[in-house]
C-alpha cells in the first residue's frame, strides 16, 4: 500500500509541468517503492501496515518518490531548482531516521488488530559492552 499517489507529486513533491512526460504507472510504481522505503523506517518503531497517516507522511514518501523518478528521467542537480529536489529527499531521509529513533512523532495510526505497546521504547547497541550481572555477560 502506497502512502502517496500520484497526484500527491505534484503537491508535496515537484510541479505537475516537471512529472508530465512521466506515465501514471510509472508514477504509482515510484509511489510504491518509496513506500517500500518509508516502512524500511517505520519499521524500526511501528507493527506495519499502518491503519491511517497523515500529511507528514504523505509529503516524505512524495519527496522521495519524485527523486526517484527525475533521477531516472535525469536532472542536473546543479542547475537551478534541481538542486533542491535532492535536498528534499535528504531531508525526508533525515526525517525518516528521526522518526525511526524516536526523537520525531509521526501522525499515523497504527492498524486496529495491532497489539498496542510495539512503539515502547528499545535500546540498541552496535558494539558489545561486557556488561555483567549475576555472572552472566550481557552484550
Amino acid at each position: 500500500m502506497a502512502y502517496a499517489t500520484p497526484g500527491d507529486l505534484a503537491t508535496y513533491g515537484v510541479s505537475a509541468t516537471a512529472l508530465a512526460p512521466i506515465d501514471t504507472p510509472v508514477q504509482e510504481a515510484a509511489c510504491e517503492a518509496a513506500s517500500d522505503v518509508v516502512d524500511g523506517y517505520l519499521r524500526a518503531r511501528y507493527k506495519l501496515p499502518l491503519g491511517d497517516w497523515g500529511t507528514d507522511l504523505i509529503r516524505v514518501t512524495a519527496q522521495i518518490a519524485v527523486y526517484d523518478l527525475l533521477v531516472v528521467r535525469g536532472y542536473n542537480p546543479a542547475a537551478g531548482a534541481d538542486v533542491n529536489v535532492r535536498m528534499r529527499y535528504d531531508d525526508a531521509i533525515k526525517w525518516l531516521l528521526g522518526v525511526a529513533r524516536q526523537e520525531i512523532q509521526p501522525n499515523v495510526t497504527p492498524s486496529q488488530d495491532q497489539a498496542s505497546g510495539f512503539d515502547d521504547p528499545r535500546v540498541m547497541s552496535n558494539e558489545q559492552r561486557g556488561w555483567r550481572q549475576s555472572g552472566r555477560v550481557f552484550g
